[in-house]
């Protein structure tokens, strides 16, 4: 699995949701054409999603269906560093954790 680079981004948290949503979809090991089908919407508005062109979605089914999808809280996908530890994806705080040993 393509480590992901939390910078592309324009943050070190990787806080935003179009990076959270990129994240989870790797991690699960889908294919952006895959995903977006099963989401239901387009590819290209997907990746418009994952590259941070879109903030926010109009259909709040988009993102519980890709919570689904994605085996991750609904809460954690879309609300980030808002959302209480219990919604984090546990290989989401490893993560989290080396990065922040990295930057120390």
């Amino acid at each position: 699995m393509k480590e992901f680079n939390q910078t592309l981004f324009g943050s070190t948290q990787g806080d935003y949701f179009g990076s959270r949503m990129f994240q989870a979809r790797t991690h699960a090991g889908i294919e952006r054409k895959d995903a977006a089908e099963s989401i239901g919407i387009s590819v290209g508005q997907l990746g418009r999603i994952e590259r941070g062109g879109v903030r926010m979605v109009s259909d709040p089914t988009t993102i519980v269906r890709a919570a689904r999808l994605y085996g991750v809280s609904d809460v954690w996908l879309y609300g980030g560093s808002a959302a209480s530890s219990k919604h984090v994806p546990d290989w989401y705080q490893v993560r989290a954790r080396k990065s922040q040993r990295v930057a120390a």
